[in-house]
């Protein structure tokens, strides 16, 4: 009996597996923490590049400053302010010429005509200056990481297309100061216009003038219907007023052609386009209907194939 009784009394043998949940939570733990480490790894690796980027970009920047080329683009906010002043001076300046050998009259439709010119022809020398310098930049980058013979064939390639498409899409041949920089600073031949092959690069710039043109019509017609949902007479509204929401529509506009393809880039392209609507001040109602007018005109990209 007692016997019995103590065999009922002993205590159970552990189960071989009663720690199973507590390895597989250690597991879990392991690679989180490693994932953490990997993360970290990659964001650090992430800054190293992009700092090695910036500093080519600076350097690029540096030497265009040496060389002293006209430019409207700067690294700093007041002295572009300062470059846009000069440069509207001497838009301004070219015009009063010209309508002075035709006899033209300048009076305020004239003026109202030449600030919009002036604004547009403005931005668009920004945007040539920036697409120069990221273009060397990206260039000098990416045969520092990748110095290989098939590297630097296809950055030569690029490099005459871009070079075309400055003459075609922005009239600026090869013994323009930024076409010479520009030939100067990314690595490789530059286009050769004598050369047979070299025109190649020339009618495939020739073919997508169309497409430059597209945007280029796009564009107006977007900001002159947000200068017409911002109230704004184009044709009858103060020149002052016309000129600066021209200004500011076609900023919104550079913000909203910026390619998205996922939700968080588009969360991301949003809040710039709300933090530009506050800049310029409009009413939460006009504010929506102009976000709304850019965010439609450029919606998310598909990936390719979906």
């Amino acid at each position: 009996m007692n016997e019995s009784l103590g065999g009922q009394n002993e205590e159970p043998k552990p189960e071989e597996n009663s720690n199973e949940e507590f390895d597989a939570l250690d597991t879990e733990w392991e690679e989180f923490t490693q994932s953490l480490e990997d993360s970290a790894e990659r964001e650090m690796e992430r800054m190293r590049v992009r700092g090695e980027y910036e500093t080519i970009k600076n350097e690029v920047f540096d030497r265009l400053a040496e060389l002293g080329i006209p430019r409207v683009i700067d690294r700093d906010v007041n002295t572009e302010i300062e470059l846009y002043q000069e440069y509207a001076n001497a838009f301004f300046a070219v015009k009063r010429e010209e309508a002075r050998h035709v006899d033209l009259e300048m009076d305020r439709s004239w003026d109202r005509q030449v600030s919009v010119e002036c604004v547009y022809a403005y931005f668009k020398e920004r945007e040539f200056e920036a697409l120069v310098l990221n273009n060397a930049t990206g260039h000098k980058f990416l045969l520092q990481r990748n110095n290989t013979e098939a590297v630097a064939g296809y950055l030569e390639s690029l490099k005459k297309q871009f070079q075309a498409e400055f003459i075609v899409n922005y009239g600026r041949g090869l013994h323009d100061p930024w076409q010479q920089f520009f030939d100067e600073i990314a690595p490789g031949q530059g286009l050769d216009m004598s050369n047979p092959v070299d025109r190649v690069h020339m009618n495939v710039a020739e073919v997508k003038r169309l497409i430059y043109r597209q945007a280029t019509i796009k564009k107006e017609t977007l900001v002159n219907r947000a200068i017409e949902i911002a109230g704004i007479d184009r044709e009858k509204g103060e020149i002052a007023d016309v000129a600066q929401a021209t200004f500011d529509f076609l900023n919104t506009y550079m913000i909203a052609e910026m390619s998205v393809s996922t939700e968080t880039e588009h969360a991301n392209r949003s809040d710039l386009l709300w933090q530009q609507m506050r800049s310029i001040g409009l009413n939460s109602d006009v504010a929506k209907q102009v976000v709304a007018l850019f965010e439609e005109a450029f919606p998310i990209e598909q990936p390719y194939g979906l």
